[in-house]
């Protein structure tokens, strides 16, 4: 019976929290807008592209399964990397014709079901456009803009199918402000979430 009590908690817990990342993801507010053609090259792909380095999925699964007994812990679906990635130091910048600067990162880690993001530092000036999106831009998350700078400075992004995902930020040439953005956190999905 007491086995019984433990999965019941466990199994409302977990779909209390798949509620959470439904109504997390569908909040997130976007505007209306496309990123840029995307043409991968193998040139560009070693300039854009920043490769996560490989964990012991065995181990995490095994950690997984010890903590799933202790109903204070959730359900884990990924793995976490700590990044500190922005404008000035990792990916590709370059400036169009009207005077818009575009930054563009790829994050890679090889063999995730999914990957999603969170942005450690997040301050759009108005106009400003952010996207994520697959190499064939099949999936699109964005346009993310100023209307989620919080308090906190901080932005969530939902999971995207796959082992890649492209960051595209873009800033119209006059702005009241630069943008702040730091991508402080990818997280490598390996099961469903």
């Amino acid at each position: 019976m007491n086995d019984l009590f433990k999965f019941m908690i466990r199994l409302t817990l977990f779909c209390i929290g798949c509620l959470f990342l439904s109504l997390a993801s569908h909040a997130q507010i976007s505007i209306s807008g496309q990123p840029l053609p995307f043409i991968p090259t193998k040139s560009l792909s070693e300039e854009l592209f920043i490769q996560m380095p490989a964990f012991d999925l065995k181990e995490q699964l095994r950690i997984d399964s010890l903590e799933a007994t202790d109903l204070r812990n959730g359900y884990r679906f990924a793995y976490k990397f700590i990044g500190n990635y922005t404008p000035s130091n990792s990916g590709i910048r370059f400036t169009l014709p009207n005077g818009t600067k575009v930054w563009r990162l790829g994050i890679h880690s090889p063999g995730a079901y999914s990957l999603n993001v969170m942005f450690s530092e997040y301050h759009l000036p108005e106009g400003a456009r952010l996207f994520l999106y697959n190499e064939d831009q099949t999936e699109i998350l964005g346009a993310f803009s100023q209307l989620n700078n919080s308090e906190l400075g901080l932005l969530p992004i939902a999971p995207l199918l796959g082992d890649k995902l492209i960051i595209e930020y873009q800033e119209p040439a006059q702005v009241s402000f630069p943008g702040k953005l730091t991508l402080g956190e990818i997280n490598h999905g390996y099961r469903h979430f």
